[in-house]
């Protein structure tokens, strides 16, 4: 029973690592796919740059109350559980998520005035902020503590918001269309989504795309390092007992 009780331990974690791996090449895929659009925009799209403007009230964000024109967020929970085969005692599960669906100007250097319809939203260019707290919704910004210990000491909750904001740079690469009656007047068109989303940048395409790849690339070595790490401890365990990884240095100092 004990040496079965290991083999479905060994065979849980090898399956663990194996959609640990799927799921971090699927999504440089997808990205490093994302910033290739950049460079040469699919047929049937365009790729238009400007500065963002409002086409009504600006809205408070919902996590941390700033004015934006388009926002998207997530709010993770921490569920503490039995310990996992990777040694985790527990897991971030999504608790809350949303993107707003309200168009918004793009005026573009020529002025232009091109009307963003962003539903849905690719957001893998879109810059990032994210903090940890005590509560389901967090009490607007986070404070300076806690944005330099990345709101450590019994924080349960973690929380990224992604924002549009008014007045800000932006490239939008989407499927152009005309303006369609009931838009409001003096526009020059409309930017629709295109497959997977209206895909959204807050800095020059070239650079974003730049950026992107790095990430890729970055994420890619440090996660398929820490799996081959795991997957060695695991072999080691099972090859050759807990003895192995003292003989190796591993253990035991």
């Amino acid at each position: 029973m004990a040496r079965m009780a290991g083999l479905d331990f060994h065979l849980l974690f090898f399956g663990i690592l194996a959609i640990s791996i799927g799921t971090t090449l699927w999504r440089a895929w997808t990205t490093w796919q994302a910033a290739g659009r950049l460079r040469q925009p699919p047929p049937g799209t365009v790729l238009v740059e400007g500065t963002t403007a409002p086409l009504g009230a600006l809205r408070p964000a919902t996590l941390s109350g700033n004015s934006c024109l388009w926002e998207a967020w997530t709010v993770e929970a921490w569920q503490a559980g039995s310990s996992l085969p990777n040694g985790r005692r527990g897991r971030w599960e999504i608790a809350e998520s949303g993107a707003s669906r309200d168009p918004f100007l793009l005026v573009t250097p020529q002025g232009h005035r091109i009307l963003l319809c962003p539903d849905p939203v690719d957001t893998r260019l879109l810059r990032a902020r994210a903090w940890t707290g005590g509560a389901p919704r967090p009490d607007g910004e986070p404070g300076l503590l806690a944005e330099w210990t990345g709101g450590l000491l019994g924080r349960r909750y973690r929380y990224a918001e992604q924002l549009v904001l008014p007045s800000q740079p932006l490239f939008a690469l989407g499927l152009p269309a005309p303006a369609a009656p009931g838009d409001p007047p003096g526009l020059d068109g409309r930017l629709l989504p295109g497959p997977g989303g209206l895909l959204l940048g807050q800095e020059p395409p070239a650079e974003a795309a730049a950026r992107a790849r790095r990430g890729v690339l970055r994420g890619l070595a440090l996660g398929l390092l820490a799996q081959l790490f795991g997957l060695a401890v695991v072999l080691a365990l099972l090859l050759g007992g807990p003895w192995v990884l003292f003989s190796a240095g591993i253990l035991g100092r």
